[in-house]
């Protein structure tokens, strides 16, 4: 296996929150997350690979450490005192932390706009938390389709039995690693093949007709640099993609920095709770009061996710 390489982190960025969010969420795709780091196989470039992210050196000495510790918990410390440049330790591809982790990113433009917004208080919290993006953009669509219209559990329970049944076994480091699935392995399935495993019939065939499109060649490339809005209306074309569907694929498979996936029940409760309006926000209300984040929207979705899951709203 790789050695550890040290990874000078030049910008804002708070990794200690990303490994909250990732440890609070059961469909990371992360196989296992501490407080000190994260590791997982998954498909890279089309690939499989091991990725272990530290942010402490390997030997535990924390007095190293280089992003900034997270005070954790409910109604915490407020945690503005954000690190600046720090370091973080790594073992495989590096490209392939920089994109899930967004390390190179400098976030401080949305500084600016949420300055006497009702989302202050929160950025003082979150300044310098980013997106974690799936590594795998099937993996991540996938994702996404096993959570339409169930509880993040379920659709948590759905992805293992893809993995443990129809994924890929990689020895690295002397363990056995599980893979996601390949497009070409999926595509060889039938949609009953996966009723045994409680897939919904809807649900079987909009995975299988996504992975057969991919085998065959559709090229994702385009989705990368396209504005949101066209992204959307290409999305939305396919088998079971309506428009929260395509939102969150652009946030978790495509890094796009300005998606507001504003049907999502989890956002709408979070901004309901943010705003005191003793309901959940309406759809049109989320968009509006992300109108004003503009360019920086898929930042504000990761705020108000994480603010509920931690109890801070």
């Amino acid at each position: 296996m790789n050695p550890w390489v040290s990874l000078p982190v030049r910008t804002l960025h708070r990794f200690d929150l990303q490994l909250v969010y990732l440890s609070t969420h059961p469909g990371t795709f992360m196989e296992r997350v501490t407080e000190e780091g994260c590791s997982s196989a998954f498909r890279w470039r089309g690939r499989p690979v091991v990725l272990e992210v530290s942010r402490v050196p390997p030997g535990g000495d924390r007095a190293a450490e280089g992003p900034h510790p997270h005070s954790g918990g409910s109604g915490g410390a407020d945690t503005s005192a954000a690190p600046g440049e720090g370091v973080v330790w790594l073992r495989g591809p590096e490209e392939s932390a920089r994109w899930v982790f967004q390390f190179d990113v400098d976030p401080a433009p949305l500084d600016r706009l949420v300055e006497g917004s009702p989302l202050e208080p929160l950025h003082r919290v979150y300044r310098g938390f980013k997106p974690v993006v799936m590594p795998d953009p099937f993996q991540g669509m996938c994702w996404v389709i096993l959570s339409q219209q169930v509880n993040v559990t379920f659709a948590a329970k759905l992805k293992r039995v893809l993995v443990e049944h129809f994924g890929e076994d990689l020895e690295e480091g002397g363990r056995t690693w599980k893979v996601f699935p390949s497009p070409e392995r999926l595509a060889a399935l039938k949609p009953e093949d996966l009723r045994p495993f409680q897939f919904s019939r809807q649900k079987a065939q909009y995975l299988v007709d996504l992975a057969r499109r991919l085998a065959e060649g559709w090229d994702l490339g385009p989705f990368y640099n396209m504005e949101a809005e066209e992204a959307v209306e290409c999305l939305t074309r396919l088998r079971g993609v309506g428009r929260w569907s395509a939102e969150c694929f652009l946030l978790f498979a495509f890094r796009h920095p300005d998606v507001l996936p504003a049907a999502d029940l989890g956002l709408r409760r979070a901004l309901g709770r943010l705003l005191g309006l003793g309901r959940p926000a309406t759809e049109e209300e989320v968009r509006t009061f992300g109108a004003d984040f503009r360019g920086w929207r898929s930042y504000v979705a990761q705020y108000l996710w994480l603010a509920l899951r931690e109890g801070r709203l």
